[in-house]
């Protein structure tokens, strides 16, 4: 990971508004020794990452610095082919903004990714097909290896997101900015859920924190086809 931090460097800190939020939300939580001794179940359903994310995991990939134990990324993609095989692409409205998010898809058993319809609540689809079809969903696309057939269960601690650094805490880096706000409440693996509330104002500081993503996102994808 030090390639990643080196190569794609220097990262931006975040807004203080978003590491205000952060901290509120992590009080009470599990420490950063629970999550380097997990075994990565919680990214068998991930956060979202933002538009500044995707543009520094694309910088990584055209570097070759995506690298996984068990899967090798589609080589010589343009951006918007990369965004399209490796992300859902949703726009959400946040108070009086609009945002565009990116849910990192999932590996199968068969290293095939699982991209879901664009039909009601993203979150509500994504769990019901996981519940549905268990054994299918095997993580995250930028986990280090996959997850085992039930993730709860796997006792694999050395597996984790290959797109950490030791920045992205309080920077804004590859790692997808709605993973930072994870924790886990009294116990490892005992998930804190935020409530709509703070799923409202957490969206909403996004929105305002890095305005535009939507127009932003469509003059990209332009210019990708160039």
């Amino acid at each position: 990971m030090d390639a990643i931090t080196k190569d794609i460097g220097p990262f931006t800190p975040l807004p203080q508004g978003v590491l205000d939020f952060l901290e509120h939300y992590h009080k009470g939580g599990t420490g950063d020794e629970h999550c380097s001794s997990c075994n990565a179940a919680c990214c068998s359903q991930g956060g979202f990452a933002l538009l500044e994310n995707v543009v520094l995991i694309h910088k990584a990939y055209e570097r070759g610095l995506l690298k996984r134990k068990d899967y090798d990324y589609t080589p010589d993609l343009s951006f918007g082919d990369f965004v399209f095989t490796y992300f859902d692409v949703r726009t959400y409205s946040a108070g009086e903004s609009d945002i565009v998010l990116f849910h990192m898809r999932n590996l199968d058993f068969g290293n095939r990714i699982i991209g879901l319809p664009d039909e009601g609540s993203y979150w509500e689809t994504r769990a019901k097909l996981f519940e549905e079809t268990k054994g299918l969903n095997r993580g995250c696309v930028f986990l280090s290896e996959k997850t085992g057939k039930v993730p709860s269960e796997d006792d694999n601690t050395e597996r984790g997101c290959i797109l950490h650094v030791p920045e992205s805490p309080d920077h804004l880096t590859a790692k997808p900015i709605d993973c930072l706000l994870f924790t886990c409440t009294d116990a490892p693996r005992h998930y804190k859920k935020p409530h709509a509330a703070e799923t409202r104002q957490w969206m909403q500081l996004l929105a305002e924190s890095f305005p535009n993503s939507i127009d932003r996102l469509k003059e990209m994808l332009s210019a990708s086809k160039k």
